[in-house]
Parts: C-alpha cells; sequence; structure tokens
C-alpha cells in the first residue's frame, strides 16, 4: 500500500527581520550592512508517512510548526529541503476563511470549488444543495459575499465545502474550534464517517478528548521537529512533559 503523505527530511524556513530597527538612521545601517533579514528556522528534518485509512494528530504548542507542517502537506507552502509526496485527493480546513474568495458570494465560492474539483454536471448541479444542507446556511446567506460572514458562517461553509470533495485525506487545522456546539457535533459525525469510509485525517488539535475520539495516531512537534510519533495516550503524555518543562 502506498502512503498518501511521505515526507523525507523536510525542513523549511522563512526570512524576519533583523533585529528591532528604532530609528531611520538604524534602517539605512542595516540596509547597507546587508543584515536587513535573517533566516528563521520552522521546521528541521520532518521525516513521516500517511498511509490510507490513519488519523494523524499533530500537536504542539504556539510556534512549534505545527500550521506550517499543515500548509506543506497542503501543497500551499513547498520545502526548502527534503522531499514530499502526496497521493490521493485532499480536502483543507485550515485557518478561518482559507480557500475562500472573500470578494466572491458563497454560492460563488461553490460554483468555483465545483469547477477546480472536476465535479461533474450532474454533481455540480447538487452541490449547491449538498452544501446549504450541511453547513445550514439560508439562500439569502450564500448570496452575500464571503467578507461579510462571520466567523462560524465562514466555519460552516469551509467544512461543508471540505467534506463536498469526499477526499481521501482530510486536513483540519483547529477549525472545530468555532462555531456552536451543535454544528460542531455535526462535524465531528461527518468525520467519523468519512473515517468509516476508509479516509484519512490530519488534525491539529489542543483538545485531548477530540485527539482520542478522531485519531488512531499523534506526532509531537517541539521547536521544529518531531518529538514523537506514535499512539495519542502516549503522545499526550510527552505533550504534556514538554509543556511542563522550560518556556519555549
Amino acid at each position: 500500500m502506498e502512503p498518501l503523505i511521505a515526507f523525507d527530511e523536510v525542513g523549511f524556513s522563512y526570512l524576519v527581520p533583523y533585529g528591532q530597527v528604532t530609528s531611520f538612521k538604524e534602517a539605512v545601517h542595516q540596509l547597507f550592512s546587508g543584515r536587513v533579514f535573517q533566516r528563521k528556522e520552522v521546521l528541521r528534518n520532518i521525516h513521516f508517512t500517511l498511509y490510507p485509512g490513519e488519523c494523524l494528530a499533530v500537536v504542539g504548542r504556539n510556534g512549534s510548526g505545527k500550521t506550517t507542517l499543515l500548509r506543506l502537506v497542503c501543497g500551499i507552502t513547498e520545502p526548502e529541503t527534503g522531499r514530499i509526496v502526496r497521493r490521493g485527493t485532499l480536502a483543507p480546513v485550515l485557518s478561518l476563511g482559507a480557500g475562500l474568495e472573500p470578494e466572491l458570494t458563497g454560492l460563488e465560492n461553490i460554483h468555483l470549488l465545483s469547477a477546480l474539483a472536476g465535479f461533474s454536471q450532474e454533481e455540480e448541479k447538487q452541490l449547491p444543495a449538498r452544501v446549504m444542507a450541511f453547513s445550514e446556511l439560508s439562500p439569502e446567506v450564500l448570496r452575500m459575499q464571503v467578507k461579510r460572514y462571520s466567523t462560524g458562517m465562514m466555519a460552516r461553509l469551509s467544512f461543508a465545502l471540505a467534506m463536498a470533495r469526499k477526499p481521501d485525506l482530510l486536513v483540519v487545522d483547529e477549525a472545530l474550534a468555532v462555531g456552536d456546539a451543535a454544528f460542531q457535533d455535526k462535524c465531528y459525525q461527518a468525520i467519523e464517517e468519512h473515517i468509516r469510509r476508509g479516509g484519512s485525517l490530519m488534525l491539529v488539535s489542543h483538545a485531548a478528548a477530540e485527539v482520542k475520539r478522531l485519531c488512531n495516531r499523534m506526532l509531537v512537534l517541539e521547536k521544529g521537529q518531531i518529538q514523537f510519533d506514535g499512539s495519542p495516550d502516549e503522545g499526550l503524555r510527552c505533550y504534556q512533559n514538554i509543556l511542563s518543562e522550560a518556556p519555549f
């Protein structure tokens, strides 16, 4: 069986300003000294594989590289070092509103997804009704521009669009923390049905109950490196030990 995702010694960093500039003179000095930016390493030597049917939780302190890891998985960002292999279909539910075009209406975003996903004409006709039924957004709301949505409305539309793709791999970055309790439970049930069909999951969450409910494997990240890869129970103990150590 081939993996859906394979990371081979992946690394990633980005540019940050070199020190704090408090005056125009300091800015000019940095510019001519060539020390305007420096690289901040976010992920280092990341190696793991995700196979069909696996449900992987990714936990770690703020700034440990979780969201960057998911962006690499989704192909939003490419690695600086190492190699990533992606197979199958993937649907991300990342930061709030990610993947939505804010200037378009909800309905226009639905049709855009249909075109990008290559749905058949029959599927495209059924898609608005399916999204409306799952998201519980009214026709009036779906005719509004997405930039005028509340956070809860965005979460509902994003999740409904992701599930409409029926992906091999669903990637969720703490999106279940948004919205009312009834809709959260509806999302949990949809994810569990996705898992029962043999779908895979990557989930970033700080909620131990959520991780135990949905995942059968866990990665623990600390300072851009994998500190643990194994069962959720052992992973949560590892994470608690990290939290009890020195500050990040």
